[in-house]
């Protein structure tokens, strides 16, 4: 009679492990993505309020412009947040490089923070 030949292998059965990490992790560069994109609109906030300052715009125009831009830049620290949220997701991904994970958490938590330290100034000086 005929044997039974085996064809599993015993080093097949061990699952594969890629050499090194292989391309970007989509949440880190979704992550950096968004520290730049608002850490820009931080910024472009922050110009566009020195710059109505200084204007001679009547009070109530100002205000209703102070207002907006506070508005801004909340919406700007909470996407920071997600976008640090990402980051944290992206740097614990096994297989995949996590530069753009760690310069998105630097990024987004470095607005973050500056973002908290204006609003700390502004409390302070009033």
């Amino acid at each position: 009679m005929m044997e039974k030949v085996d064809v599993f292998h015993e080093e097949l059965s061990q699952p594969v492990q890629p050499i090194g990490r292989v391309g970007h992790s989509k949440l880190g560069i979704a992550s950096f993505t968004i520290a730049m994109i608002s850490g820009l609109l931080f910024w472009g906030s922050i110009v566009l309020a020195i710059v109505l300052e200084e204007s001679g715009a009547s009070l109530s125009e100002i205000e209703l412009q102070e207002m907006i831009l506070g508005l801004v830049l909340m919406l700007v620290a909470f996407v920071n947040l997600v976008g640090t949220g990402l980051g944290i997701a992206g740097v614990m991904s096994k297989t995949k490089k996590r530069v753009f994970a760690i310069l998105g958490i630097i990024f987004n938590v470095m607005t973050i923070l500056i973002f908290i330290l204006f609003m700390i100034v502004g409390l302070t000086i009033t």
